[in-house]
């Protein structure tokens, strides 16, 4: 008798018909997605000096976050601004040499405004479930920088406490043989 082959592993048919890997395993998130994306390629470029112009396409982004369903993102957020995702972190982070130390008061704290906007969400999706775990560490690490720190507290005793050496002998002798 014959076995059935194994199902595979893909998504069902309804949430991915063309069962592609390559955009994720539910094609409503991936439209909605791509729906945002194209609406960002479409806008005009943002002025970063305007503080004004920069408050209007975080809105604006927001918005259409909303409107599609999809939690904001710091690369998206970048990306609407017109620049990368590094620079936006370094701009947050009042890191000098890349070009944007010169922005206005009101466009930086904008950005920074908006940063911790995003990590209280990213925060929030992951004590509630809304993100996938090991997704969500990555994004914290990554766009947010935790950490996982061990911290290893090492302290020898003092000399005057150390065994004298017909001690440890003694001791030496009393373990048993490895035989």
């Amino acid at each position: 008798m014959a076995t059935k082959p194994s199902k595979s592993k893909m998504p069902s048919k309804n949430n991915n018909p063309n069962g592609s890997p390559i955009f994720g395993t539910d094609l409503r998130i991936t439209n909605k997605s791509m729906a945002l994306m194209a609406a960002v390629i479409s806008w005009p470029s943002v002025d970063l000096y305007d503080p004004d112009q920069v408050s209007k396409r975080i809105l604006e982004y927001f918005n259409l976050c909303q409107e599609n369903e999809i939690r904001p993102g710091i690369s998206a957020l970048a990306s609407v601004l017109g620049i990368d995702r590094r620079r936006l972190w370094e701009i947050k982070s009042d890191i000098s040499g890349h070009g944007y130390d010169d922005l206005p008061n009101g466009t930086r704290d904008l950005i920074k405004k908006t940063y911790a906007a995003l990590e209280s969400n990213w925060e929030y999706a992951m004590q509630s479930g809304g993100i996938n775990p090991p997704c969500g560490i990555f994004l914290g690490k990554n766009q947010f920088g935790y950490q996982d720190v061990v911290d290893y507290n090492v302290t020898a005793k003092p000399i005057s406490e150390q065994m004298q050496p017909d001690q440890l002998q003694q001791r030496l002798n009393a373990l048993p043989d490895d035989d």
